[in-house]
């Protein structure tokens, strides 16, 4: 936490540190992050603060008094963390040694994960950070290190969700990302049990009653994947590299791509390479141009 609150003070923040139980204990008299967040985060019907950075495992919304918040229908404004409105980052502490950390390719142990990255999620919040790692002191107990880069990511990841949130909603731009596993037409948006195309377009719809400027028009989840099909995507097997070249929605020559290539570091240009081979690779190369999807 000090850590944490000196990087945001270096970014020129004015930071409070809220530290709270998360659930009412009638024995101790401790009365919950639902009540601490009510008390502290709001005067006279104002809301203070512009971010809230999360330390805590697990979801919040649980804790609330109205109930938790995925028991609460879509439209309910009860709930402080609703009420609320903010946008709240979530950190986490890894149980790996900042050894295994930066050795590791899953950074988050299988804990870790559960209880700061999917339980979260009930809440809405926004995944940032691992912020610490667990260490071993001279006498053998645990304590948690902070990571210095990435508690500097996190907070200027405060500082742009907080410029976010006051910035007017006609001048916000918004990224939507269909999961496409495997590179095939027919898994674009797939996901087991849910229609998330349909989920987009009622999403798209909310989004422009919340006076997001949206240009492209839907008449469903269908013509949303209709609409991408038409262009370029990842499965290119079934159109002719001429065609491809004038669907795409830019062209980038192969020797501004190598360009761009030469000025990484080299550990990543070896991974690159591993990956993709020598650049510009041959995914979406047609006639010396790296073509953009889309």
């Amino acid at each position: 936490m000090d850590a944490l609150l000196a990087v945001l003070q270096r970014q020129g923040v004015e930071s409070h540190a809220l530290f709270s139980t998360g659930a009412e204990d009638a024995v101790t008299g401790e009365q919950g992050i639902s009540y601490a967040l009510d008390r502290y985060f709001r005067s006279e019907g104002e809301v203070l603060p512009h971010c809230i950075i999360n330390l805590m495992p697990y979801a919040l919304g649980i804790f609330e008094r109205s109930g938790a918040i995925y028991t609460q229908p879509e439209d309910a404004s009860t709930g402080i963390l609703r009420q609320l409105a903010l946008p709240v980052l979530q950190t986490y502490a890894t149980n790996y040694s900042a050894e295994e950390y930066h050795s590791r390719v899953d950074g988050l142990d299988t804990i870790g994960l559960i209880s700061s990255v999917c339980y979260p999620e009930l809440d809405g919040q926004v995944d940032a950070y691992p912020i610490a790692t667990r260490e071993l002191n001279e006498e053998g107990l645990p304590y948690f290190a902070p990571l210095d880069d990435e508690l500097q990511w996190v907070a200027r990841l405060s500082v742009r969700w907080a410029q976010l949130q006051r910035k007017p909603q006609e001048k916000k731009r918004i990224a939507i990302i269909f999961h496409n596993m495997p590179p095939r037409n027919d898994s674009i948006g797939c996901a087991a049990g849910l229609d998330s195309p349909a989920s987009v377009y009622h999403l798209i719809n909310r989004l422009r009653e919340e006076g997001i400027d949206l240009p492209h028009h839907y008449a469903d989840g269908d013509d949303i994947i209709r609409q991408i099909i038409r262009a370029v995507t990842n499965d290119h097997s079934w159109l002719d590299p001429r065609e491809v070249i004038r669907r795409a929605v830019d062209r980038i020559p192969s020797k501004l791509y190598e360009g761009w290539f030469d000025a990484l570091t080299p550990e990543v240009q070896q991974r690159l390479v591993a990956s993709w081979g020598e650049a510009p690779g041959t995914f979406h190369v047609v006639e010396e141009r790296c073509l953009c999807l889309g």
